[in-house]
């Protein structure tokens, strides 16, 4: 699954511009898309407009222009020269803005249908992927750890920055509109962003830490859960293997079934093996014994 931010080079801006991947792509939304590459160039070189780049998606004055003619299919998604404004060349060169994010319009089977432009965006963008990995980390298990608690905490710390880092963007923007030098501006812009970037990487670290730690531990305790019930006649040996690779409501409905087969398959419901070991026959011992289950243990 490809992503739709997009990172802008400045040192390699005399080359063609990565625009869109193609394929299955992935929003930073969770959103998903699908991407014909030759039919969206073909249906942008028919419309003969350029497309604009323009600052944080909000319209209004362009920062860039992509020639549609320069349009090129390559084997990892969709190409085009980009020729910047002034303004443009100095809020990429001092990488107050760096990343590349695609305008699309998609149908209702979320096929990408045309693209109207790129918005010029940055970093901190990045952050919501961190943000979406813990939200949905939380959805899934329905928990939250202390430390992962610690790390939505840092989160959104980091997320206000983002926050002041765009306004004080727009303040540079607005100089330059003004006729002021805005270097000081965009060269604190700069500072602040490699801040946040180290903050972030390091709150990504953190993150998947967490992530494999938590999920080493579900998978402890899934394993324990299905053995309590193999031990207890809940679930057939034939069925356990199948089990320990599930998770979820999958799994819960799954294991409906499985409850429902023992019970019929042993003839016994809720018995306990370990606790009811001497009540059963020679005749059940042996059934029991070939199905893989004991008593003893």
């Amino acid at each position: 699954m490809n992503s739709l931010l997009l990172e802008l080079n400045a040192q390699k801006l005399q080359e063609k511009v990565k625009i869109s991947p193609i394929g299955s792509v992935k929003g930073i939304d969770g959103r998903e898309f699908k991407i014909d590459g030759a039919k969206l160039i073909k249906i942008i070189q028919d419309n003969g407009i350029d497309l604009a780049l323009n600052l944080n998606h909000q319209g209004g004055e362009a920062y860039g222009w992509f020639d549609c003619n320069s349009l090129e299919l390559r084997e990892d998604g969709i190409y085009a020269s980009l020729e910047l404004t002034q303004k443009g060349d100095e809020l990429v060169k001092s990488k107050a803005f760096r990343y590349l994010s695609p305008e699309y319009y998609t149908d209702k089977n979320k096929n990408v249908v045309f693209l109207e432009g790129l918005g010029l965006v940055n970093q901190p963008n990045l952050l919501n992927k961190a943000l979406n990995r813990i939200k949905t980390f939380f959805r899934e298990r329905n928990f939250m750890e202390e430390n992962l608690e610690e790390l939505q905490k840092l989160a959104e710390e980091a997320e206000a920055k983002a926050q002041s880092i765009g306004e004080e963007a727009g303040k540079a923007v607005q100089s330059a509109n003004e006729g002021e030098n805005p270097n000081n501006e965009l060269e604190n812009l700069k500072k602040e962003n490699e801040e946040l970037k180290a903050q972030l990487a390091e709150l990504s670290a953190k993150l998947e830490n967490a992530l494999n730690q938590s999920e080493k531990e579900l998978q402890e305790n899934h394993k324990k859960r299905l053995d309590l019930l193999l031990q207890n006649g809940s679930i057939l040996p034939s069925r356990y293997a199948k089990a320990i690779n599930m998770k979820g409501q999958v799994l819960e409905d799954y294991l409906d079934v499985c409850k429902k087969e023992a019970s019929i398959v042993l003839g016994r419901k809720d018995l306990n093996f370990t606790q009811q070991k001497n009540s059963l026959s020679l005749a059940e011992e042996k059934v029991f014994k070939q199905l893989g289950i004991k008593g003893d243990k």
